[in-house]
């Protein structure tokens, strides 16, 4: 008689993670990434998503996709632009 199929699922997974404790590996850049996450700003992410949203849509043929992909060039061109010019 063999199991029902949701059992044989949760055992295998059971195996499957037992199998899978790894040891995770070592952290590093902590200081760096801490220093990245200080300069982000909630308000700029909800400005960027609105922004991003507010486009009807973003097939790259129709005029709202143009749109939309412009819009996300000059973001990138900015934040390059912004990295270039603190680098120095």
């Amino acid at each position: 008689m063999s199991l029902p199929s949701q059992v044989r699922l949760h055992c295998t997974l059971l195996v499957f993670q037992a199998k899978c404790r790894i040891a995770w590996p070592n952290l590093r850049y902590q200081e760096k990434v801490k220093l990245v996450t200080e300069l982000l700003s909630k308000e700029e992410m909800k400005n960027n998503l609105a922004n991003l949203t507010s486009f009807h849509d973003r097939y790259y043929r129709s005029e709202f996709g143009v749109k939309s992909s412009r819009w996300l060039y000059n973001q990138i061109i900015d934040v390059s632009t912004l990295r270039l010019y603190s680098s120095n």
